[in-house]
């Protein structure tokens, strides 16, 4: 119940810049691996390497710009992506 009660405490303290900076950096980083695996969800057949730059680049802008809006939901959601592509051995 500790840890409850830490997380209660964490989600309820005023917002700072460096919340913000660090959600919108998740975001970028969580979003580049959103747009890509929705591209490649939506892509029927062969595409192009501007259009998944495309998708990255939209997807990492807007969650982002996300993070920098609702800095807690947003690095919650998105921080578990950011360690994707990243081998530990």
């Amino acid at each position: 119940m500790d840890s409850v009660r830490k997380i209660v405490a964490w989600w309820r303290q005023p917002i700072t810049r460096k919340d913000r900076w660090f959600a919108a950096l998740c975001g970028a980083m969580g979003g580049l691996w959103i747009g890509l695996l929705t591209c490649m969800m939506i892509a029927t057949g062969p595409v192009s390497l501007l259009i998944w730059g495309g998708s990255a680049l939209s997807g990492a802008v807007v969650c982002a710009a996300l993070g920098a809006v609702f800095p807690r939901l947003v690095g919650v959601l998105t921080f578990p992506l950011t360690l994707l592509g990243f081998g530990w051995g």
